[in-house]
């Protein structure tokens, strides 16, 4: 684990396009916080919890929810794909710079990857069932293994066998560094998180609202993260710590 890498990764907002990164902060926080002001649903999810402990004494009873919290739940998981969308998007977003690719295409490229994003998304399924069986290290393997591929398809305008292909060979030697650090920025920003909701006793709306602020505030720092491991491994630019601001 690399504390500077560690800094580095935290100034998300150091990039050319500082309008583009205050605008795609702010919709993941208003889409992460906003699911809990949707009309309709009911974020109360202490029925699932109650019933997730009663599981681990061999009680699999299921339990009764409500309407809103379906509603809640499907928010949820729409908001969780589009902060991952935003995290790829910084990242190629920053990796752009380096070949001046301008805002708007990297969304035009984000728009037409979504398709084989999504095929890949829908293929881990069936491992992630498998790997919560051995505590989700095939899981972490595979994650790792293909953790340029946003970028390799954003980017590199790669067909999707390739950009697999790619990533798999790019970081065959970095894969252990690459899940350190990722966990590192992690525990990094859930710390402060989790004092602050502590000493405060933050609950409902105003827990939400910190905790929005942090969520989008992590998926934009590991893009960061992704695309300095991109620049580094893949186009093997030389990484600069401490970054110097732009001008």
């Amino acid at each position: 684990m690399n504390l500077m890498l560690l800094i580095e990764t935290m100034k998300f907002h150091k990039v050319k396009q500082e309008m583009a990164v205050r605008i795609l902060f702010v919709f993941c926080y208003v889409i992460n916080t906003g699911i809990f002001f949707f009309p309709g649903t009911d974020p109360d999810l202490t029925v699932i919890y109650n019933t997730l402990e009663r599981m681990t004494q061999g009680d699999i009873t299921m339990p009764p929810l409500t309407d809103g919290n379906m509603l809640f739940i499907g928010l949820s998981l729409a908001a969780s794909i589009l902060t991952f969308l935003c995290t790829f998007f910084y990242a190629a977003l920053y990796t752009g710079e380096k070949e001046d690719i301008p805002t708007r295409d990297i969304i035009k490229r984000l728009i037409l990857s979504i398709p084989a994003i999504a095929a890949t998304g829908v293929l881990l399924i069936v491992p992630v069932i498998f790997s919560s069986f051995l505590l989700f290290i095939p899981m972490i393997f595979i994650l790792t293994a293909i953790y340029f591929l946003p970028l390799n398809l954003i980017i590199g305008r790669m067909r999707l066998s390739e950009a697999l292909a790619s990533s798999v060979r790019d970081t065959r030697r970095a894969r252990l560094f690459i899940f350190l650090q990722y966990l590192f920025l992690m525990f990094a920003m859930n710390l402060p998180e989790s004092l602050i909701l502590t000493l405060f006793q933050l609950r409902g709306v105003a827990s939400a609202l910190v905790s929005g602020f942090f969520l989008a505030a992590s998926a934009l720092m590991r893009g960061r993260l992704m695309g300095i491991f991109y620049l580094n491994l893949v186009k093997k630019v030389p990484v600069v710590i401490p970054s110097k601001p732009n001008v």
